[in-house]
């Protein structure tokens, strides 16, 4: 009898789903890191001498599908990225990865317009709790105008989500 089961639920989703052909992971992206969240970024730094800072954040995320928009509050100011969420194959509801880049990012090393790039894992997001949380790394690097050194480092990210109200944050860098 549960092999019946199965065999019916699976005709009735394969009939939902009709003609439609989406990417296999794009089934299997069920968590959602909409909301806003609460945290940390502590940076190892190096512009001729080794520095280490610890910031206190605010982050807006808004998904959609797999992109995801960011907006990070800082003391400093603002800042925009935009990025992809990768669910995990085995516990796509719970947890998965995404890859951000800051809007901005160039590889034009002169320019001083720096850039980051991170990776984020989603240790926690069960629907359709609020609760949720984000650790992750990310690279950073700019050439300070005046500065003779440039400046390059590693950022520990630490985060969690306070809410799940949509910030509607652009998941792309382009301007709107």
């Amino acid at each position: 009898m549960p092999h019946l089961r199965t065999r019916l639920l699976l005709i009735l989703v394969l009939g939902m789903l009709g003609a439609d052909v989406l990417p296999a992971r794009a089934l299997f992206l069920t968590y959602d890191l909409t909301g806003e969240w609460t945290g940390k970024v502590t940076c190892k730094t190096f512009a001729g001498v080794k520095s280490k800072s610890t910031t206190i954040v605010q982050m807006h995320v808004t998904q959609s599908g797999q992109q995801i928009g960011m907006v990070i509050d800082s003391p400093s100011g603002s800042r925009l990225y935009a990025g992809l969420a990768n669910p995990s194959l085995k516990k796509p509801g719970e947890k998965g990865e995404m890859a951000v880049v800051s809007c901005g990012t160039s590889d034009d090393t002169v320019s001083g317009l720096g850039g980051e790039l991170g990776r984020l894992i989603v240790a926690t997001a069960k629907p359709p709790k609020t609760k949720a949380t984000l650790k992750g790394i990310s690279l950073c690097f700019e050439l300070p105008n005046p500065a003779p050194l440039p400046q390059f480092g590693t950022c520990k990210w630490s985060m969690k989500r306070t809410s799940k109200v949509d910030p509607n944050v652009a998941t792309t860098c382009e301007p709107s």
